[in-house]
């Protein structure tokens, strides 16, 4: 029998805690430049507008960072999602156990 539907979402958070956490103790300017290697070229004229940096925190434990201009990029304990300004968002990178910062 295959791991259930709340195993997985707690395994998958598992293995995006060890590549979330390193990055949201980045300075502003280290984790810009660890996000444009990690998306290449694609999103080049998001990175060019000095997108301001947010950290949230709940409950004492690091959540999210989000890095808004106009458009915006959440980084959360699963991966990292692009969300144009008008549209739904796509997921840019899964924190899995194949990922490596």
């Amino acid at each position: 029998m295959g791991e259930s539907h709340s195993e997985k979402i707690i395994r998958e958070v598992e293995e995006g805690r060890k590549t979330f956490f390193p990055l949201f103790d980045m300075s502003d300017e280290e984790l810009l430049n660890k996000l444009k290697e990690i998306t290449g070229d694609e999103y080049d004229d998001f990175w060019d507008n000095k997108p301001t940096v947010r950290r949230i925190i709940e409950n004492e434990i690091p959540n999210k960072i989000e890095i808004w201009f106009y458009n915006h990029i959440e980084i959360s304990w699963i991966g990292i999602w692009y969300y144009p300004e008008h549209g739904a968002g796509r997921e840019v990178r899964k924190f899995d156990k194949h990922f490596n910062l």
